[in-house]
């Protein structure tokens, strides 16, 4: 489900999916004039933004020892991790460049590119490096939230890791809409729109399942 799709379309742009660009016009002044598609459309343009996603800046780290691989390996309470698995003195990472294991998803590391994540990591790993010998695992529950035309996007959990997706309210026309997000029959997170309070349910559950999911 693209739950935004309807809004881009109704506020008037033209949404293109299932195909690919496959190169750029340019007029005589070397500036961009059109894209062209896969599907052999030729889009006019002026200018032209690409969105590739993001590569964490762990490049500094070359030589230093630490398990790096899509980002710096932390054990559950932020603590940097050699590639043995054993933890660096006194380091802790926070944010994008994190890869800290989700119970959520058995124990899997996943660095998680939302702000709300980074601020609260950034106090979880302040925590561990004051409390030394006893760091209590980092379990709040991933969300973001996003205003698109007008509508309230709200998302708790890890949708992106489910396997099945169950669609409690579908509203197209008051732009409400509810999704629930499952792996192997437990749930893993949940996406509204115009329905923010409905929320707060799911990341009761949400926490209360990364509080007893065993890590792998």
């Amino acid at each position: 489900m693209k739950p935004s799709r309807p809004l881009h379309r109704a506020a008037g742009i033209d949404l293109r999916t299932r195909t690919t660009v496959t190169g750029f016009r340019a007029g005589a002044d070397g500036r961009v004039t059109g894209v062209e598609l896969s599907t052999g459309d030729d889009v006019p343009a002026d200018v032209v933004l690409l969105a590739l996603g993001s590569v964490p800046a762990t490049g500094w780290l070359a030589g230093s020892g630490v398990a790096v691989d899509g980002g710096v390996h932390c054990d559950p309470s932020l603590r940097v991790l050699y590639p043995d698995g054993s933890a660096v003195g006194g380091v802790v990472a926070a944010g994008d460049v994190a890869r800290v294991p989700q119970p959520l998803t058995g124990g899997a590391r996943l660095a998680l590119g939302h702000w709300t994540n980074a601020v609260e990591q950034g106090t979880a790993a302040a925590a561990t490096l004051l409390t030394g010998g006893a760091p209590t695992p980092f379990t709040a529950v991933p969300s973001f939230w996003s205003d698109l035309h007008g509508a309230r996007i709200r998302s708790v959990g890890l949708p992106a890791v489910a396997d099945e997706t169950r669609v409690v309210e579908h509203d197209l026309a008051n732009r409400r809409l509810e999704v629930a997000y499952h792996r192997e029959g437990r749930l893993v997170g949940a996406l509204t729109i115009g329905r923010t309070a409905r929320l707060a349910a799911y990341r009761t559950a949400l926490h209360a399942h990364q509080e007893s999911a065993p890590m792998a």
